[in-house]
């Protein structure tokens, strides 16, 4: 009999349930998340009103209780056929302030709230009630979307080592400080500020009309290859329009796409040929390079193609969708025609030199540079994680003018112009590699330092010279070439300017930003002659542009919800395209190295990410993958993972999963001939629907052994894993340095891929191996509910604001810690400072004040410590235990238990001016709540 019997959470686990015996059935292989059957058979009050085949796949196989630890049915029959996963219940429970989020409610378990929530009756985004916490509670939601564009990538960054950069930026800074004896130390404050901040691009009327008809915004590079009809075809089938009716009708996708070549091709076919580049390859004659340019076909070719693939898009969608699909095509291919009749924007022979002309330019914080124009495009934060993004402290041009060495002295000019963009691309840092922050706030105190005149720098020293200098000056962003729509956040427009476009254009913005746009009370001059003079007017608006962005910034600063790692959604390209990430597996390991001094040298290599859809590939290699050559003693690790599993059919029918060692264009070869390693057509039972999935790469390179795994909420219910271990003769792990990612027929978003050294116990989500049904259930009838209806449960805590992150775990449970003590005590009253008084030890202050016990409701000597109180915490157990590397931590050991620890550090009474970063000593908690 398996020693967890009836709450055995390796269900799915088909060798585990022949070898141990259960007493539930045989489990449904949908449950708990996919079955339609159960959600039905839940969900219904009189089970005798179901259809016959219903009640009977219910009664012979087993389903995950949707009420795990609090179910209180107690019948034979229930326990037979429902499996009973003790999910750690939540240490805030009825106070938790996350209750809206569906990652967390389907990690922790809380009071009134079921752990499976049945599912809503409509899907995410047509629900008008899935913003609404007392919805959220009830109701999970299927067919959860993502909608973003593609943003293309084109390897910008391949060539740049951005630790590097980081490295010798510190050690010039710290020269430079040493040299004119000034102390050098980075305020936590300033870190946060550089991590908040967003990229944000000005530009005028004319470049704004030709952003809305492409539906990106462009590079002048990308314009260029506007040129060719491809390039044109391809921008179409990327417009949101286009993109949100292939979303609706995928079958359809490839019919469109031939569809919108052949509308783009008879476009170009109308106008004169379009002059040819004025840089020729010498080995390119000007026959061939013109055939590259012009459509191949003649316009009789382009016409049948249009009503042949027409016919096919008539039968599998609406005639208004396919007018729009028209009426885009014409739309981009007539723009980008007339755009190289006249380019717009400001431009210098410069940015070819630098390469800055294949970005789209920005700034990265408060844009002051009114001469680009008075539209302000405000982009999501989360542009800047791209692999192609990155950003300098000062303007790429700065570099060649030198403008940039007398402002910046510790920046030494190399010289030749050669040499200096060689130190341009030196001075690039990406948002995604661990640590930026701290060197980009280090280059900001400098800056800030020497145009002050004065060594101790605040954050409201850094924001007053950056709202006091030339544009050029501040962090410049360089965006990828390509950005969807979908990317930027707000536009900020005076209205005098917006009832200046043309009727089209306004009506494709308000369509297109909906409440993103936003339409301001100012009237600013809108004369063809006007070059942004900053009269009165302008002056208002741009005031009140500033106003709006330092704003958000301080919003961002103060309750963070920042991403982290790579970014990026992947195009369909059948696995013949790799993006490549901006930082290798060595690289990682120094960054970790650098921040991680007391540690010795680790073994695991650890790659978490999360993806929707699946049929994608996380390939590994010790070179980067060129699909134009082909090196036989390459070291490759492939890790495919296949499509998620039909939900609608009646058996289970998953692809196959797998791990190899081999060429990752073999791909389609390895699935026909089944030559990988190690493989899996289960891996995702037990999963959730819909949503983002988190996985786990782990590599050790001591063993070779290689594990695929699912982490986050899915991994309470899905332990199937994907394991291989390599011989060294075979592969050596230890050689494998770069990290790509390639999808197959259809888009994957990935989100928060990163490498680490160490597993993220937020991520390891266990189940409580200790639960005894009898001392855990509450007879409290607030608390009652059934398993027909569940019982919505409002939380009265503090806003979710106060708990943003899990840094902020710690400072909720000793703020919870307080509450009880205000409603408990009526002798002595709740020390302010709680678990960071540094009075603890004074009987005169213990008299009249008490505080919460370190140990909470394990003390021993809870008798003996009137001035103490032990509220039970119910925190999760620590995956690593006492192995864990972050003891030391007092957020983490706040939010995680260990065996024989406490769970609060005693606050060091020097505080920030403490010299001893042992490990005894921490009074980091008390920064965290102050």
């Amino acid at each position: 009999m398996c020693r967890y019997g009836k709450f055995c959470i390796r269900f799915h686990d088909e060798n585990h349930l022949r070898k141990e015996k259960h007493p539930f059935n045989q489990p449904c292989p949908f449950t708990p998340y996919c079955c339609p059957q159960y959600n039905e058979f839940s969900q219904t009050a009189n089970k005798k009103l179901l259809k016959i085949d219903v009640q009977k796949h219910c009664l012979q196989l087993s389903h995950v209780c949707e009420w795990g630890r609090q179910c209180k049915d107690r019948s034979d029959q229930h326990w037979k056929s429902a499996i009973h996963v003790p999910r750690h219940m939540c240490p805030y429970d009825n106070r938790c302030t996350k209750t809206d989020q569906d990652d967390h409610l389907n990690t922790f378990s809380h009071t009134g709230i079921p752990d499976i929530r049945p599912m809503c009756a409509h899907r995410r985004d047509i629900c008008r009630d899935k913003g609404k916490p007392d919805h959220i509670k009830q109701f999970r939601h299927y067919g959860n979307c993502d909608f973003s564009g593609v943003i293309n990538y084109f390897g910008q960054n391949k060539s740049i080592d951005f630790v590097e950069n980081q490295k010798h930026m510190m050690e010039a800074i710290n020269s430079y400080f040493e040299h004119n004896k000034i102390t050098c130390s980075v305020p936590k404050e300033i870190e946060r500020f550089v991590k908040a901040l967003q990229p944000v691009h000005r530009c005028s009327k004319v470049i704004f009309e030709s952003i809305l008809v492409h539906g990106h915004v462009m590079s002048s590079k990308y314009m260029e290859h506007l040129k060719q009809p491809k390039f044109a075809a391809q921008a179409v089938q990327e417009h949101r329009d286009v993109r949100t009716i292939l979303d609706r009708h995928d079958a359809a996708r490839s019919y469109a796409k031939e569809y919108i070549r052949a509308i783009v091709a008879l476009e170009y076919s109308k106008k004169p040929p379009i002059s040819l580049p004025m840089e020729v390859p010498l080995h390119i004659s000007s026959s061939m390079l013109r055939s590259s340019i012009l459509p191949t076909s003649d316009s009789q070719e382009s016409n049948e193609t249009i009503q042949k693939t027409e016919r096919f898009l008539r039968a599998m969608m609406e005639r208004k969708e396919i007018d729009t699909i028209r009426r885009c095509a014409v739309d981009i291919a007539t723009a980008s025609l007339n755009l190289h009749k006249a380019p717009a924007g400001i431009q210098y022979e410069k940015d070819k030199q630098l390469g800055t002309n294949k970005h789209v330019f920005g700034i990265l914080g408060p844009h002051c540079g009114r001469y680009y124009g008075d539209i302000v495009l405000v982009f999501k934060a989360e542009v800047m994680l791209h692999p192609d993004a990155n950003f300098t402290h000062q303007a790429a041009t700065s570099y060649l003018s030198g403008r940039t060495y007398s402002q910046r002295p510790w920046v030494r000019d190399p010289g030749s112009d050669s040499r200096k963009t060689a130190r341009f691309h030196q001075s690039k840092l990406h948002c995604s590699v661990p640590n930026y922050e701290h060197v980009a706030a280090a280059e900001l105190i400098a800056i800030t330092s020497k145009h002050q005149k004065k060594s101790s720098i605040d954050y409201k020293d850094i924001l007053d010279r950056w709202l006091s200098v030339d544009s050029h000056e501040v962090f410049e962003a360089h965006l990828p070439q390509l950005i969807p729509l979908d990317y930027i956040e707000k536009v900020y427009i005076p209205k005098s300017l917006f009832y200046s476009l043309s009727r089209k254009a306004q009506e494709c913005a308000k369509r297109t930003f909906c409440h993103g746009l936003h339409l301001t009370n100012h009237q600013v001059d809108v004369s063809p002659n006007d070059m942004y003079a900053l009269d009165n007017n302008r002056k208002e608006y741009q005031k009140f542009i500033i106003d709006k962005l330092v704003t958000k910034i301080n919003k961002r600063m103060n309750h963070p919800t920042y991403s982290y790692g790579t970014f990026f959604t992947l195009a369909p390209t059948e696995f013949t395209d790799y993006i490549v990430l901006p930082i290798t597996i060595n690289k990682s390991y120094y960054e970790y190295r650098r921040t991680h001094k007391n540690h010795s040298n680790v073994d695991d290599v650890y790659i978490y990410w999360q993806a929707m859809h699946g049929d994608m590939i996380l390939a590994l290699s010790d070179e980067h993958i060129e699909s134009k050559r082909s090196e036989k003693n390459t070291q490759y690790l492939v890790c495919y993972i296949a499509p998620r599993p039909p939900l609608k059919t009646a058996a289970y029918d998953e692809a196959y999963s797998y791990l190899n060692n081999g060429d990752p264009y073999r791909h389609s070869v390895i699935l026909n001939n089944n030559e990988c390693n190690a493989k899996s057509n289960t891996f995702y039972r037990g999963c959730s629907s819909g949503d983002f999935l988190t996985f786990c790469l782990k590599l050790d390179k001591k063993t070779g052994q290689v594990t695929l795994s699912h982490a986050g909420a899915n991994g309470i219910y899905c332990h199937n894993k994907i394991t291989y271990q390599f011989s060294k003769q075979r592969l050596d792990l230890n050689q494998l340095r770069y990290v790509h990612v390639s999808a197959g027929s259809q888009k994957v978003p990935i989100r928060n891929l990163i490498i680490t050294f160490e597993p993220v116990s937020d991520l390891h989500p266990s189940f409580d191996k200790n639960f005894r049904p009898e001392s855990d259930v509450s007879s409290n009838d607030e608390h009652s509910h059934n398993h027909d209806k569940p019982s919505p449960h409002r939380s009265n805590g503090p806003s979710r604001h106060e708990s943003p992150s899990f840094l902020n775990k710690a400072g909720n449970a000793i703020k919870g810690a307080v509450d009880y003590l205000l409603r408990n005590d009526k002798e002595r009253k709740p020390c302010p400072e709680a678990v960071n008084c540094l009075l603890q030890g004074s009987s005169t202050h213990t008299e009249e004040f008490f505080h919460p016990c370190r140990y909470a409701e394990l003390c021993n000597n809870k008798d003996k410590e009137p001035h103490l109180t032990h509220e039970s915490r119910r925190v999760t157990q620590c995956q690593l235990n006492i192995s864990c590397s972050k003891l030391d931590n007092p957020a983490h050991r706040a939010a995680y238990r260990h065996d024989g620890y406490p769970d609060f550090l005693i606050p060091c009474r020097d505080s920030s001016k403490c010299q001893d970063s042992t490990f005894q000593l921490s009074w980091a908690i008390t920064k965290l709540v102050s």
